[in-house]
């Protein structure tokens, strides 16, 4: 699925010396399937239109292609629509958020 190419793509262009500042990605909330943010250091909530799920576990959520923990590094909800990190991640990382359901 797109959402896993887009994954690889920044993992790729990090790992090979650059940052995932250099690849674009537009985020595509109305297709609900994933959303992505440029980090500013200091945000820690982005909003997800349209999910249904608390549950943090039923997303992929990576922060310039690290893989961050559910409930221990995020936390979602349905009720707010938004995703909240336990501490902003660092200026100009992307931030990939997949939905699993």
């Amino acid at each position: 699925p797109e959402e896993y190419v887009i994954a690889q793509i920044i993992e790729a262009v990090v790992s090979s010396g650059g940052s995932a500042a250099d690849v674009t990605i537009s985020s595509t909330p109305s297709t609900g399937n994933y959303w992505t943010y440029t980090a500013d250091g200091v945000t820690t909530t982005f909003e997800l239109d349209g999910i249904a799920s608390s549950v943090a576990s039923d997303y992929q959520v990576s922060v310039d292609g690290v893989t961050q923990t559910p409930d221990t590094s995020y936390t979602i909800s349905a009720i707010n629509q938004s995703i909240t990190f336990c501490e902003a991640p660092p200026p100009t990382t992307i931030i990939l958020v997949v939905k699993r359901y």
